[in-house]
């Protein structure tokens, strides 16, 4: 069955276990919100690292001044940053959310090698979901906002972050389509000489648990026809379901068009991290940043 939010939801509520979400900068209204919805869906418990007056009258303004929580007063955006990653590091949390503070607040320090949250993974990627009123399945993307141009070997721990986390969502072998302009190789096209060097690691064991083809155009990676019509023979034409773009520059200008046009919906994590972080831009919608707790919450 394809997936889409209701459907994840469904699945996250089934297992009857409810994450901990630790925010930081919780004195937020539209994360706020965010996570009353969570706490009345059942799907999260929250640790609050704030201001400690404004956190407390924005659950109670939002319904949720009954839930159970933790509170962390916290003066600073550098301090309730610091605090979440204490929270992960001493097993109180499951992931972290972003609150009342910039991308490079929490993004900084969680990067510092010192502080506990880098992996083996040698790179850190934003995974987007899209369900799409237009297309019969939902869409995964990456990366538009944090990897800025990244060289085939990046890639490839791009789409092995994300599959590793769709394999937890519930999706068995994604097809990963690697995007370009054209679907041959032409040495004047990175983009082209990447998406078949990914094709070849994956073909070799060097990327598991997915099936990645590459180079692909978009509109052979979201509809079959196109690929007939070109003659070109693939796998998974028409149903990719992660989408590697070449750069944050293409990601994030396809990623807003997707966004900006028609009733799409649309959740984000960050990956590669011993956790997910939900960095929702804080001019997101009260849904994004719901979708987007949820995406998190059901990797973990």
């Amino acid at each position: 069955m394809d997936k889409t939010f209701d459907r994840i939801l469904e699945s996250v509520k089934s297992e009857r276990r409810v994450r901990r979400v630790v925010v930081a900068g919780s004195h937020f209204d539209h994360a706020m919100e965010a996570i009353v919805l969570g706490i009345k869906d059942k799907l999260v418990t929250p640790i609050f690292c704030g201001e400690e007056k404004k956190t407390i009258e924005l659950l109670e303004q939002y319904g949720g001044g009954d839930a159970k929580y933790t509170l962390y007063p916290c003066d600073t955006k550098e301090e309730a940053a610091m605090r979440a990653i204490r929270c992960i590091l001493d097993g109180e949390a499951d992931f972290i959310m972003k609150g009342q503070m910039d991308t490079s607040d929490i993004m900084g320090p969680a990067l510092k090698r010192e502080n506990g949250l880098r992996t083996e993974a040698s790179i850190v990627n934003a995974l987007g979901f899209a369900e799409i009123e237009t297309h019969h399945k939902m869409l995964a993307m990456t990366d538009g906002s944090i990897c800025v141009a990244p060289d085939v070997s990046q890639k490839r721990w791009m789409i092995q972050n994300s599959v590793d986390a769709m394999r937890k969502m519930g999706w068995e072998c994604p097809y990963v389509a690697c995007l370009a302009a054209i679907e041959k190789v032409n040495p004047k096209i990175q983009a082209t000489v990447d998406g078949a060097e990914l094709q070849k690691m994956n073909e070799e064991g060097l990327i598991s648990g997915c099936i990645v083809e590459g180079p692909m155009a978009f509109d052979c990676a979201i509809d079959r026809s196109a690929s007939e019509i070109k003659g070109i023979k693939s796998r998974i034409a028409g149903e990719a379901d992660l989408l590697l773009f070449p750069d944050l520059q293409a990601a994030n200008i396809g990623i807003k068009i997707i966004i900006g046009t028609g009733r799409n919906k649309v959740g984000t994590a960050v990956l590669g991290l011993k956790v997910p972080i939900v960095m929702s831009s804080r001019g997101a919608s009260v849904g994004t940043k719901f979708r987007s707790l949820l995406v998190a919450a059901s990797m973990c």
